[in-house]
């Protein structure tokens, strides 16, 4: 399930985006990306895949 973008309302409409907006949306994925930037530079990325 991905979870909609919050507090997203007008998207541009020259934009080619795919964007969840509203409700969750229930999709087969075979990998997830997780990024996170953090205070003083602590950046990280983890790619999920079934094992």
């Amino acid at each position: 399930v991905i979870p909609p973008t919050l507090h997203f309302e007008t998207p541009d409409p020259e934009a080619r985006v795919d964007l969840v907006t509203g409700a969750p949306r229930t999709v087969s994925l075979k990998c997830v990306l997780s990024n996170s930037a953090g205070f003083g530079g602590c950046n990280a990325a983890v790619l999920f895949t079934p094992a």
